[in-house]
């Protein structure tokens, strides 16, 4: 799925959810696209609950791989 390199015009909110949706669709995996929108997101509101949401669901995912034993 092709998307535009930028994304103009769009709500902090509906970005963080485009994210999430893609970051979701990607299998948790954090591509160019998932870091486009949340860049995007965070930069117009550095509180934006979904741009948060998948940083911690990532690092929480990141943190239990790197404590395995």
């Amino acid at each position: 799925m092709a998307m535009p390199k930028k994304i103009d015009g769009r709500k902090p909110t509906t970005q963080g959810l485009m994210a999430m949706a893609l970051y979701l669709q990607a299998n948790q995996q954090i591509t160019p696209q998932v870091q486009q929108f949340l860049d995007e997101a965070l930069a117009q509101d550095p509180k934006e609950v979904s741009a948060l949401s998948l940083l911690a669901a990532e690092a929480f995912k990141n943190a239990r791989l790197f404590h395995r034993t």
